[in-house]
């Protein structure tokens, strides 16, 4: 499911950016190391054979940077946050332009403690 919804994401990208020139035919984006950049990397050469564009991913190592290249039109797209993260960023930097085109996969998300879970009571704040 995953594959299939980063593909997406990618051919919804490439419909926006098919303007561009055809002579280079690359769409450059910008991913968090793990998991974004190996998702790319896994689904990087079914796009190009697909789509005839070549796929350069961009590794960034914070959750800044991604947003700041994009704002400044060094990348095409990113792929590393939660639309809340988005609003919140570009309401911080008062960027108007960013915005999200697809939604594609939730983080596994898990609860780590020291402590019994059998130690939480019910209504704890």
């Amino acid at each position: 499911m995953k594959k299939l919804g980063v593909f997406i994401l990618l051919l919804a990208l490439v419909s926006v950016f098919s303007g561009c020139s055809k002579e280079e035919k690359v769409l450059k984006i910008g991913a968090t190391a793990v998991p974004h950049a190996e998702i790319l990397e896994f689904v990087k050469d079914d796009f190009e054979k697909k789509t005839g564009y070549k796929l350069e991913i961009v590794v960034f190592n914070d959750y800044v940077q991604p947003n700041i290249a994009l704002e400044e039109e060094q990348i095409d797209a990113n792929y590393f946050q939660h639309i809340p993260y988005l609003e919140e960023f570009s309401k911080n930097k008062g960027y108007k332009d960013l915005i999200s085109i697809a939604k594609i996969h939730v983080e596994p998300m898990g609860f780590y403690s020291k402590k019994s879970i059998k130690e939480f009571k019910s209504g704890i704040k």
